[in-house]
């Protein structure tokens, strides 16, 4: 032993054996921690590896709102495009449609005695050449 040592006391058994105790818990808590620690770690990759899965996706649905956004275009454009002439071709058939029912009412409304007492000598040709036509045919 060396000079510096000859006025320390050395420990007892039970000094030696707190010290020991003391130790063996603050090991113990020191594997805890450590434990701990390696837990937070593994959340923290977990954590950034869930956030750039999370980007990902967000790229991928920006790219998929994109297209769906440029597909909405292309159909309105083609909708435009189409739109004005049916709209068109509706609009002419609904007057054709008015023109046909007037002639049907028209027609209807046709009063044949007042049209003979309006018109008596075209009534009379006409009733001539249907006389006539008729007589040919029949003669044959």
């Amino acid at each position: 032993m060396g000079e510096g040592d000859k006025g320390a006391a050395q420990p007892t058994g039970d000094e030696l054996t707190l010290a020991k105790d003391r130790s063996l818990v603050v090991a113990d808590r020191s594997d805890r921690y450590m434990e701990q620690a390696e837990k937070w770690a593994n959340l923290a990759q977990d954590e950034a590896e869930l956030s750039e899965q999370t980007r990902a996706l967000q790229r991928a649905i920006d790219a998929d709102k994109l297209q769906i956004e440029e597909g909405l275009a292309l159909l309105q454009q083609e909708f435009d495009r189409y739109s004005e002439p049916v709209k068109k071709t509706i609009e002419t058939t609904r007057e054709r449609v008015d023109q046909v029912k007037e002639s049907v009412q028209r027609a209807k409304e046709f009063d044949w005695k007042d049209w003979v007492k309006d018109n008596p000598w075209k009534a009379v040709g006409i009733g001539f050449a249907a006389g006539f036509y008729i007589g040919s045919m029949l003669s044959d």
